[in-house]
């Protein structure tokens, strides 16, 4: 039985495997492939909605990544202090060996897995608030019209012929309503904005 052979000092290969599947992880953020970077360098009028949504994704998979070297130290820790005190056994061969081996394959993998399931629960809410800041960092009380519609197609939902944004943001998210920025009127500064529910404003 596999449960036989595991000792505590199998923390030192599952610590590594949490360490492996971090290091990943943060790396994604640094290393992209040619179709990435494509997107990411791509010419688009007034922004890159491809570039927002690859940043969400980056940063979330680099806090998971964070989150399991953390993880992967701290038992790796827990195996030298139980070596230490003398407690953990010190078994030697193939089992060993093999059990070792598993143990710090299946870290790896639920480190992984979290990482999916972190990106599936947390990237749309992400984009949408991404969508609420502006250039100065000031939050809107509701996601730009300009710039979620345009984040939403980019992350794969698709908008039907005809839809209105508004309509396509509610049938796609929990969103309510939009920001709308409107153009200030011809001799003025003053800016103008309203909700993407309510009707135009004079001039636009």
């Amino acid at each position: 039985m596999i449960l036989d052979h595991l000792q505590l000092t199998d923390f030192f290969t599952t610590g590594l495997g949490f360490d492996l599947a971090g290091a990943l992880l943060v790396a994604r953020g640094l290393i992209a492939d040619p179709a990435e970077l494509n997107r990411i360098t791509g010419s688009f009028y007034g922004s890159n909605p491809y570039q927002a949504v690859s940043a969400a994704r980056d940063r979330i998979d680099a806090l998971t990544g964070l989150a399991s070297l953390a993880l992967g130290f701290v038992l790796q820790g827990v195996g030298y202090l139980a070596l230490l005190s003398g407690r953990g056994s010190t078994d030697t061969g193939t089992s060993e060996v093999m059990v070792g081996g598993l143990v710090m394959a299946v870290a790896f993998l639920v480190a992984l897995g979290a990482a999916w399931t972190h990106r599936r629960l947390r990237h749309v809410p992400l984009v949408i608030e991404m969508s609420r800041r502006n250039l100065d960092g000031s939050r809107l009380p509701y996601p730009s019209s300009t710039s979620l519609p345009s984040r939403l197609k980019a992350l794969g939902y698709e908008q039907h012929h005809g839809e209105h944004d508004l309509t396509f943001v509610r049938r796609t998210t929990s969103v309510e309503d939009m920001f709308v920025h409107v153009a200030p009127l011809p001799g003025s500064d003053e800016p103008r904005s309203r909700l993407a529910s309510e009707p135009p404003l004079q001039g636009e």
